[in-house]
């Protein structure tokens, strides 16, 4: 819950800072040309910030997955505290499970930011 709050607090903070840096001059053009709130909103607004809003919200969630490993070393459950129990058993091949699925989930957040990031671009996507 803890990281949850932290997330969306920093994610309205870091999308605030993006809209702030819009360049002005495509909303006036596009008042000027008669466009509606609605379209001002959509294709002025949104649209320049919305690989910004991708970007921050993968790196939150890649920075969660790694800060609840850390939480759940220190007792507050979760996969880290799986990985805990299972180096403080000696139980290696759990231990090394665990590390894996970790591992596993930040690289495929990593790997779909990239996607996301040159898919928004309109550049090719590397295989």
């Amino acid at each position: 819950m803890s990281l949850t709050i932290g997330c969306v607090g920093m994610l309205g903070k870091l999308i605030a800072d993006a809209i702030e840096e819009l360049d002005p001059v495509t909303i006036e053009s596009m008042e000027a040309i008669g466009a509606t709130k609605p379209q001002l909103l959509v294709f002025g607004v949104i649209q320049q910030i919305m690989p910004s809003i991708i970007s921050f919200a993968l790196f939150r969630f890649e920075l969660s997955i790694r800060l609840s490993v850390v939480l759940g070393a220190v007792g507050a459950g979760g996969i880290g505290l799986e990985m805990y129990r299972s180096f403080f058993l000696l139980d290696y091949p759990r231990a090394t499970t665990a590390l894996i699925v970790i591992l596993a989930m930040v690289f495929i957040t990593e790997r779909l930011s990239g996607f996301l990031r040159k898919k928004i671009r309109g550049t090719e996507v590397l295989k």
